[in-house]
């Protein structure tokens, strides 16, 4: 009976032993999961903080081309203007000419 009974103690000791083990084990794999988690957040965030960027870039460089088009064509609509006052100029002196030449 003494036996028997230490024998139940024991095994409801080495029970409880078990017990405390599958627990601890299931916490640290719940950590482990929860960590797991918390790199894949970081990771996502940081390829949208990349890609945010990436953009941010490609707009900069957008907008800039888009500057330099528009100084451009404004440089062109400029120098169509001068010619074209060139030649108002050049009409009227030939313009002038002729009638002074048929004064």
């Amino acid at each position: 009976r003494i036996a028997k009974e230490k024998q139940l103690k024991e095994d409801k000791e080495t029970d409880i032993a078990r017990q405390l083990e599958f627990e601890d084990k299931a916490k640290r794999l719940e950590d482990k999961a929860w960590i797991m988690e918390q790199n894949e957040l970081v990771k996502k965030r940081r390829l949208a903080r990349i890609a945010k960027e990436k953009q941010l870039k490609e707009d900069k460089e957008t907008d800039i081309a888009r500057q330099l088009e528009f100084e451009d064509k404004a440089k062109r609509l400029e120098d169509k203007a001068w010619i074209m006052e060139q030649n108002e100029l050049v009409k009227k002196r030939r313009l002038a000419r002729i009638a002074k030449e048929k004064q």
